[in-house]
């Protein structure tokens, strides 16, 4: 359980190469068919659409409206490039594939592939009665563009932790600046763009191993565990 008075915690991270701990973390890219191909719908399918072509449709925001409104889309400072992420199921592999990509707003089509990989992030519900929820519903990563253009930051999971990750707009250098034990939340530049905050909760990772701990004996049905809704119709007041 986690109390709405445990505030996140803001770090700062200094973006000088050469003071980044260790060598570049790559992602995987071996999705081949996330990037849409670019060609004509013909007239007659040559075939019916099945249930699998469903699950494989290519998701660029949320895939549903179930969660508060954010775009997953990021423009450019000088408002030429748009960076944004695509998530692709694989139901033989019972996983997603997802890449990060930019365009050129001038130039339909130019869409391109900067980074790939890392495990899904799942949207979370904040502060429901003071507890954090996880839900089964894919997070929007919306991505952060550096105050120069040259630089963009984003979530990225990997090995059950959620990263700061950061790679240039021309796709090299793709590279993890952060080496957290808890999940990174948010991430932004500062106005300057020598460094990227971000905002964890460090007391969230401990709670729940407490949780965990608690579990081997049995949990006892006390004031932390939601009580089920009342049955039966409830009066409505109207004022």
């Amino acid at each position: 359980m986690f109390s709405r008075h445990n505030a996140a915690t803001i770090g700062v991270l200094w973006l000088a190469l050469g003071l980044l701990v260790g060598g570049p973390v790559r992602a995987s890219t071996s999705c081949s068919t996330l990037t849409p191909p670019i060609a004509l719908v013909p007239e007659r399918p040559s075939r019916d659409i099945s249930a699998d072509d469903l699950a494989r449709l290519r998701d660029i925001g949320m895939p549903g409206y179930s969660v508060p409104d954010q775009s997953p889309f990021t423009i450019s400072p000088d408002h030429k490039m748009v960076a944004f992420t695509i998530r692709q199921a694989d139901p033989l592999a019972n996983s997603y594939c997802q890449g990060l990509y930019v365009a050129d707003l001038t130039k339909p089509g130019s869409a391109r592939q900067v980074d790939g990989g890392g495990e899904v992030i799942y949207y979370t519900i904040n502060d429901l009665r003071g507890l954090v929820n996880p839900s089964g519903t894919p997070a929007i990563i919306t991505p952060a563009w550096s105050p120069d253009g040259r630089w963009i930051a984003y979530l990225k999971r990997t090995n059950h932790v959620s990263q700061i990750w950061r790679v240039r707009a021309d796709g090299s250098s793709a590279k993890a600046v952060t080496t957290l034990d808890v999940d990174a939340e948010a991430v932004a530049w500062s106005s300057d763009g020598s460094h990227l905050i971000f905002s964890i909760r460090p007391a969230l990772a401990d709670l729940r191993r407490k949780i965990d701990e608690e579990g081997r004996g049995g949990y006892r049905q006390d004031k932390r565990v939601d009580l089920p809704p009342p049955s039966g119709p409830i009066g409505l007041l109207v004022h």
